[in-house]
């Protein structure tokens, strides 16, 4: 009888999954998650480009010096020229090694000795630009894929009798009229929400999709700049912030939003008239969108368990950044 060959088993899909993402983890660099504030009024936006002044140019740059070598990161959250960020974030891979034995690799630096190192160098070529925290992740977070939500503010001062202070030049959209933030608060009912935003689709978005969730869209009160050391505000003069959360936005999304929301406040546009407007799907039937000086990346969120230093790639992700839904922003 002839001998039965032992039968050679293959691993399943679920085997390879666990056991490439452990060698991928034993054998990477160390991954810090930067957590980036910047004032966007001098920068032509976050991506490096050739010539401009970019806030990931400058990073970089401090990276260099840092390490002695060309680092890139990979940011979260991309803004356009004008646009702030009271926190940013990317991750950046970086491998600690010995000056006196090239080679040899070190223990990783601490991340307060990364922060204060980048800030160092930030702060003779571009103080616009400041590394407010470091923290040590996993080989497979990923400052974009693995965000779950990003809040964005807009602010608004309204009063014709007074301009926004010098010192506010660049960071406030100022809006002579008063605004009726009543009818502004009803609108937003009709644009929170899951559905299709082509209608807030600037040209050149590279979104797959335009379906989004909008998670936040209201407007708040906040203090107006008063003069130091004392002074009062006139009485006319009125300051707001559009607070918008979701986990991704098409490019100008926010903007536009605020331009629309904008003209409802000045009675241009009538509440009821928005949904009509949604349903063209086309940003031409809006009014112009906001500046980019009154827009601020607040935060980017992330859930726990990718921020553990043990977390592992898991395969949704990508089925997730397929159909666009934890795209980075674009405003």
């Amino acid at each position: 009888m002839e001998e039965e060959k032992p039968v050679k088993r293959k691993r399943d899909d679920s085997e390879m999954q666990l056991v490439t993402p452990l060698k991928t983890l034993q054998n990477s660099l160390p991954r810090y998650l930067l957590q980036l504030e910047y004032n966007g009024s001098n920068f032509s936006g976050y991506q490096r480009q050739t010539g401009a002044k970019t806030v990931q140019g400058y990073v970089e740059a401090a990276l260099k010096k840092f390490l002695g070598s060309d680092t890139l990161i990979s940011i979260s959250s991309r803004t356009d020229a004008g646009v702030h960020a009271i926190c940013n974030t990317a991750h950046v891979d970086i491998c600690r090694t010995s000056k006196r034995k090239p080679g040899e690799t070190l223990e990783p630096h601490p991340p307060e000795t990364v922060r204060k190192a980048l800030n160092h160098f930030l702060k003779m070529s571009s103080p616009d630009v400041s590394i407010i925290g470091v923290k040590r992740v996993s080989p497979f977070f990923h400052a974009r894929h693995n965000a779950i939500g990003r809040t964005y503010y807009y602010r608004i001062q309204t009063g014709e009798s007074q301009q926004p202070s010098i010192f506010e030049q660049g960071r406030v959209w100022h809006v002579p009229a008063q605004l009726d933030i009543d009818k502004m608060q009803a609108a937003t009912r009709h644009i929170i929400g899951r559905q299709d935003f082509s209608t807030f689709r600037a040209a050149g978005c590279q979104s797959k999709s335009p379906i989004r969730t909008l998670e936040m869209l209201e407007i708040r009160g906040c203090p107006t700049w008063s003069a130091f050391p004392s002074s009062e505000a006139s009485p006319t003069v009125k300051s707001f912030v559009i607070v918008t959360k979701a986990r991704s936005y098409l490019y100008h999304q926010v903007r536009l939003m605020v331009g629309l929301l904008k003209a409802v406040g000045l009675g241009e546009i009538k509440v009821d008239e928005i949904p009509g407007l949604i349903e063209k799907r086309t940003p031409h039937v809006l009014p112009p969108m906001a500046p980019a000086s009154g827009l601020f990346l607040g935060d980017v969120h992330y859930g726990d368990e990718c921020m553990a230093m043990d977390y592992v790639y898991h395969h949704h992700l990508r089925k997730e950044c397929a159909i666009g839904e934890n795209g980075d922003s674009d405003l």
